[in-house]
């Protein structure tokens, strides 16, 4: 077991729950190395789980998608000390932004060639210089999340299951070439589906900014710290009704060549 000493640092944070607690920013373990590449929990005798340490670099590199409280449980390395620690309900939270900025991207025509309607991987191809792209949106430490319009599940060319089907290729095609899609949305409706299950005005089609907000307040990020990058006007108004900048790929200036400008 190890002994609570004093660690002057200001690389570690204390995690309470998916917050950091005030004071996080203080000496804790000696144990620590200037890197830290894991988080580690700390437990009690009991195995009463107390606290999580990360470093800085960790709050902008850890799996997107994995709160604190996923880590503290999961995918931390345990450490038992031989003393009680602070309880992490007796530290207030910190003002130190826990959550990351995002990039919000639409699908076709950003991603991918828009041939209409694409609903399977025969008729996906991705542009070129888009996995560059997403490696250096999530090197730069922000959130990736797709917003996508799908109406073709409305039309009848293809279902929701076939969007979700696709869309979990694409992911996986995404990180294996190390990159990450961290979550994203789509909208089956249209106000004149073929469909009458999906004839519907949806606060989730664009230029609404129904996904958008959704994804906001689910990561609890803020529109000020994020932009979109889309290829249709819709886009462009569904940020701008989310409070955050857009631009607009075009034949001439693609993903990476938006990433490159801004995320120098």
């Amino acid at each position: 077991m190890q002994q609570v000493a004093p660690l002057l640092s200001e690389t570690f944070f204390l995690a309470r729950g998916d917050r950091l607690c005030d004071g996080a920013v203080f000496p804790l373990l000696p144990l620590m190395t200037a890197h830290l590449e894991t988080p580690r929990s700390i437990v009690d005798p009991n195995g009463t789980p107390a606290l999580t340490l990360l470093s800085k670099q960790a709050l902008k590199t850890m799996p997107a998608s994995t709160s604190l409280m996923s880590l503290f449980h999961t995918h931390s390395e345990k450490i038992t000390v031989d003393s009680p620690v602070l309880s992490p309900d007796t530290l207030p939270f910190s003002a130190y932004p826990l959550h990351r900025p995002a990039v919000f991207l639409d699908r076709d025509g950003v991603l991918n060639y828009d041939h209409g309607y694409i609903g399977t991987r025969e008729r996906f191809e991705w542009i070129t210089g888009t996995f560059s792209a997403l490696r250096r949106i999530a090197r730069s430490g922000h959130h990736i999340f797709i917003v996508t319009n799908q109406s073709g599940v409305a039309r009848g060319y293809y279902s929701e299951d076939d969007v979700k089907s696709l869309m979990s290729w694409a992911i996986a095609s995404i990180r294996s070439e190390g990159a990450t899609i961290d979550d994203w949305r789509y909208c089956p409706f249209h106000p004149t589906a073929a469909i009458e299950h999906y004839r519907q005005d949806s606060e989730w089609r664009k230029p609404a900014p129904g996904m958008i907000q959704d994804l906001l307040m689910k990561w609890e990020v803020q529109p000020a710290d994020c932009f979109l990058i889309g290829d249709q006007e819709t886009d462009l108004q569904a940020a701008a009704a989310a409070g955050m900048p857009a631009y607009q790929v075009t034949s001439e200036k693609t993903l990476l060549d938006w990433t490159m400008e801004l995320l120098p």
